[in-house]
């Protein structure tokens, strides 16, 4: 019988990257013999997303207000997952929609998830055009440094690591209650980062799959709040918009994660800004 793939995707007006990544979707998943089907929250997008995602009859679109983004999208994409009557065993990923997948991701992701535990948590390294890694697991930092940060290396082997990106990251379906832990208090980052963080912390494994999974290029710090070219005004602005580091989000990360130096991290955005950092 052939194993069952739910895919959880946002999107938001990249109707070239969606389709992209649909196509290469489909494609890996009839690599791996699964059989796939996404729920896409699609936030109020003017462009032809709508037309990307109708090539895939397996495609379940949701309409959002448009101020929805990342982190809101997923939890709600995570919730409409939750209420299916999905197959214990079922694969559930985590899927940006600017990631084009190599064929043979999805085979590798799953023979990893189906070597652990239940429970297990598997992420992908991608590259960028240039074959630079731009996201994938990391290793925490010490406890004079929680809140540093290193990329794991592209090997040819698997690597356990802390904490993980969510632009490809995969876990098994074991129970509806199984995928309420994705955190609700975030708006667009750090979601990925504190369920993976929180789950390895809690002794569930985290692991990076050998080699790379896909190419998905690194978003750049032009025009947002670590723009060193910006105004400091410009930049508190950014700072406090749901794509740079709003003050209750950034807060509540810092101080669960932070170990004894959170309150010092709070405050290191603000700071960088007023020295011209």
């Amino acid at each position: 019988m052939s194993r069952n793939l739910i895919v959880a995707m946002t999107t938001f007006n990249r109707s070239r990257d969606t389709a992209r990544c649909l196509a290469s979707l489909n494609t890996a998943a009839q690599e791996a013999g699964v059989d796939w089907r996404a729920i896409i929250v699609d936030a109020s997008t003017n462009d032809s997303t709508k037309q990307a995602t109708a090539h895939h009859p397996n495609c379940t679109v949701q309409s959002v207000h448009s101020d929805t983004y990342w982190a809101t999208g997923m939890q709600i994409a995570l919730e409409s997952i939750r209420t299916l009557e999905a197959v214990p065993g079922t694969v559930v990923l985590w899927l940006n929609d600017d990631v084009t997948l190599e064929p043979s991701s999805l085979s590798r992701i799953i023979a990893k998830i189906d070597s652990e535990p239940p429970g297990t948590i598997v992420c992908g390294a991608v590259i960028d055009g240039a074959g630079r890694r731009t996201y994938g697991g990391y290793h925490r930092g010490g406890a004079l440094a929680r809140l540093k940060y290193r990329p794991l290396d592209i090997a040819d082997h698997d690597q356990e690591c802390d904490l993980a990106n969510g632009n490809v990251l995969a876990m098994t379906y074991v129970h509806p209650d199984s995928l309420r832990s994705f955190p609700r208090y975030y708006s667009h980052g750090f979601a990925d980062f504190h369920y993976t963080l929180a789950s390895s912390l809690s002794g569930v494994a985290v692991w990076q799959v050998a080699g790379t999974v896909g190419t998905c290029e690194q978003n750049s710090p032009a025009g947002t709040w670590r723009d060193t070219s910006l105004s400091r005004r410009t930049r508190l602005k950014l700072l406090r918009s749901p794509k740079g580091l709003p003050f209750r989000e950034w807060s509540r990360f810092a101080l669960t994660f932070g170990g004894a130096f959170g309150i010092i991290y709070v405050a290191s955005p603000l700071v960088r800004i007023l020295i011209g950092r």
